[in-house]
């Protein structure tokens, strides 16, 4: 007996809610429909202002926080911090006159550590022409 009378209230509901449905549709068509005609009045000269543009009413619901351009949302900052913020990557190489005139790639040559390269049992050999002029002075 119990489950009819559920059954039969769900179906009144159901009705009901089809019922409301309907009406929000057709008045909807309504709002439309003069829309329509007074931007047809608008246009053919018959109406000199745009009055039915103001009366339109904003919906009202849930207002949704405009986000600031600026600070991008969580999703956005998890991005940017996992993989960088994008940007070019074709062409990145090209010369330009910046990187013609830098000279932070001339130095010391560094391994993938980054610690510099460096010959620690290398004795300082003198040059050329001091070595020339030692086995000359070796000689006489």
């Amino acid at each position: 007996m119990e489950r009819s009378q559920k059954a039969r209230k769900l179906r009144e509901l159901r009705k009901f809610g089809k019922k409301v449905q309907q009406d929000v549709l057709k008045k909807r068509q309504k709002d439309k429909k003069e829309m329509m005609n007074a931007v047809k009045k608008y246009r053919t000269g018959q109406q000199d202002k745009l009055d039915f543009l103001e009366d339109a009413k904003p919906k009202s619901g849930p207002k949704k926080k405009k986000e600031n351009p600026n600070n991008p949302g969580q999703k956005r900052q998890h991005k940017n911090k996992k993989f960088g913020f994008g940007g070019q990557k074709k062409r990145s190489k090209y010369n330009t006159s910046d990187s013609t005139n830098s000279t932070t790639s001339f130095g010391k040559r560094q391994n993938s550590q980054g610690r510099q390269f460096t010959n620690k049992n290398k004795k300082n050999r003198p040059g050329k022409n001091k070595r020339k002029n030692n086995k000359k002075g070796q000689k006489e």
